[in-house]
């Protein structure tokens, strides 16, 4: 029965034929066995070597792209970390609240790699402060129309079918970001207590290009209504709330984004998950 030689011994015969050593020479100093056996292990020896870089570079690029994946969601949650823009009007507590959403595989391997991380503790406290302000629009957005109704008498509507009435989707809509504007001292050109004016040949009150109100026979009443409606919202408690609420957002966005960047900055996400521990990691 022909002698079995292990991968140990075959390996050795071939770092020999690499090193010089010709196939009979180790087949009959070394190996002591017929030539044709040496070739043939050399040739298993070879092979095994080839699979088996084979597979490590599988490894490499198995660990690379996951690691790719983890820092491609966290860069993702970097951009989404800005300031909501002036002109966006939130229509419902439901809308517009939470700026981003932590869930998923993916984030659940981040929260394995990242458990004690600081990280966590930032991005929750920016999620909150953003939930706040967008709270403080709303409630902002609603003194407006509440102040219309109040200070004209008639109904702000949506859909309106019947004079007199107030129109929700200009009036609210462009006095609420001329106040939101105002109060949070941003830049703005308009001038609502000269340019809201009744219009008594078409029986509306305009701002410019847009109908706030259809009110044949009350104009001049309700632009009075609408300028006074204006005039007391920066004073509102509302208004007052929007100040703190975004100073709040402001500083948990700048230390959210510091601890994202310097994560970032180590072009791997540190810590082990259950993926990593599949790919022997662990």
């Amino acid at each position: 029965m022909p002698k079995k030689y292990s991968l140990t011994e075959k390996k050795n015969w071939l770092d020999l034929y690499e090193g010089g050593r010709s196939e009979t020479w180790i087949a009959e100093e070394v190996a002591h066995c017929d030539v044709r056996t040496v070739k043939k292990g050399i040739d298993e020896a070879r092979q095994e070597r080839r699979a088996s870089v084979a597979e490590v570079e599988l490894l490499k690029n198995a660990i690379r792209n996951h690691q790719d994946t983890l820092l491609n969601a966290m860069k993702q949650r970097l951009s989404n970390l800005k300031l909501p823009p002036v002109d966006l009007v939130p229509n419902s507590r439901e809308e517009n609240t939470g700026a981003y959403e932590e869930s998923g595989t993916i984030w659940e391997l981040l929260r394995e790699h990242l458990k004690r991380d600081p990280i966590w503790g930032h991005l929750e406290k920016w999620d909150k402060a953003y939930s706040s302000y967008i709270e403080s629009r709303i409630a902002f957005k609603e003194k407006t129309k509440s102040l219309l109704k109040e200070k004209t008498g008639f109904d702000v509507l949506d859909n309106p079918k019947d004079p007199p009435f107030i129109h929700s989707h200009t009036a609210v809509h462009q006095l609420y970001q001329i106040g939101l504007r105002q109060v949070m001292e941003m830049p703005d050109n308009t001038d609502p207590q000269n340019e809201i004016k009744a219009d008594e040949k078409s029986g509306t009150v305009r701002f410019r290009n847009s109908v706030f109100s259809e009110c044949p026979g009350d104009e001049q009443k309700c632009a009075e209504g609408i300028r006074g409606a204006f005039k007391e919202l920066p004073k509102s408690l509302e208004a007052l709330n929007l100040l703190p609420t975004y100073a709040d957002l402001k500083e948990s966005m700048i230390k959210a984004r510091r601890a994202l960047e310097e994560l970032l900055l180590l072009e791997m996400i540190p810590g082990h998950c259950r993926v990593c521990r599949r790919l022997g990691l662990q």
